[in-house]
């Protein structure tokens, strides 16, 4: 598989910062009346995180969504992509990191980057109901979750057969730096990090001392303050170090899509730069518009607006289809 670069992406009219392109994104909701069935799932910690499943046909292909930063299944892009998946044929899991969409009091962690370890545990289970031929997507943080699964499971490359991350956190420690740079997308992050603190310190108040809440005034001041210590890190630098993926993206060997622009205001485009990669098995495709989960391009008759989950849909659909085609052989 090629790294390629493809500039074929045309913004939106009237969108076409990284600032305009990644907040409109976030307001434009696709409907759907698609049913799922909530798993409160158990892990070996004793701690639980949340599924949300679409099962149609066990033998079809299966899609695990994992969302970003301060995200949840509820997201509007984990949304969009689902019901996009549902009616290209996948069954579809929508991943829920510990202590997102309403599940405070189910573990005593927060997300964080590394967390790989947990969607391991949820294939293991899918596995055990039957299920098959995986196909992993994550946005921006959950980028770096499925990139970093990908990296340390070579041994699951029969049963994953595809990974494709939008947006992806890879770099955790120039992408706290560089989110400063923003007074916007910093304010709207810590807010909601500090929210999940506190309700955090409601469940387990001996865990999250609220007297440091105060501060908290950068992303790193959050990750040295409450992440490192509650995750098992010695510091920010430890945690950074260790959960991002950056150097090890030339280790994977399953098919892997890497969408990125330019001009994404939250994720540095230098951390792919940085990561130099000369992968078979990756497919870069990077843009000089789109924003951080956006690429809202204008519609065409072939298409929708959502330019980058268009790409991400060929590119599962294109290895479905292969899987097709080698089980019409044996």
């Amino acid at each position: 598989m090629n790294n390629t670069k493809e500039n074929n992406f045309i913004p939106k009219k009237f969108f076409s910062s990284g600032f305009s392109q990644t907040i409109l994104a976030f307001f434009l909701k696709s409907k759907s009346n698609i049913k799922y069935n909530k798993i409160i799932l158990p892990l070996k910690d004793n701690s639980k995180i949340v599924l949300y499943t679409h099962i149609k046909d066990k033998s079809k292909p299966t899609a695990i969504i994992v969302h970003g930063l301060t995200g949840s299944s509820n997201s509007v892009y984990v949304e969009r992509m689902s019901s996009k998946l549902i009616s290209y044929g996948f069954n579809v899991i929508k991943f829920n990191l510990r202590s997102a969409d309403g599940t405070e009091n189910l573990t005593t962690k927060i997300y964080n980057a590394a967390q790989s370890y947990d969607l391991k545990e949820a294939i293991i289970y899918l596995k055990k109901i039957k299920l098959k031929n995986f196909f992993i997507l994550g946005f921006s943080l959950g980028g770096n979750v499925c990139l970093k699964f990908a990296e340390e499971n070579p041994q699951l490359k029969s049963q994953i057969k595809a990974v494709a991350v939008l947006s992806p956190l890879i770099d955790l420690k120039e992408s706290s730096s560089f989110i400063e740079k923003s007074k916007f997308f910093s304010y709207i992050f810590l807010k909601k990090l500090k929210n999940l603190i506190k309700i955090k310190a409601k469940y387990f108040p001996k865990l999250y001392n609220l007297s440091n809440i105060n501060k908290v005034k950068t992303i790193r001041d959050f990750d040295e303050l409450y992440q490192a210590p509650i995750s098992g890190y010695k510091n920010a630098d430890d945690y950074y170090e260790k959960a991002s993926v950056i150097k090890k993206l030339n280790n994977i060997k399953i098919p892997t899509l890497i969408i990125h622009s330019k001009d994404d205001p939250i994720v540095p485009y230098s951390s792919l730069t940085k990561a130099k990669i000369k992968n078979k098995y990756i497919k870069l495709i990077t843009t000089n518009r789109g924003g951080h989960v956006g690429f809202i391009a204008n519609t065409t008759k072939q298409e929708d607006k959502f330019w980058a989950e268009n790409r991400i849909l060929e590119f599962f659909n294109s290895i479905k289809k292969t899987l097709i085609i080698q089980n019409q052989n044996i």
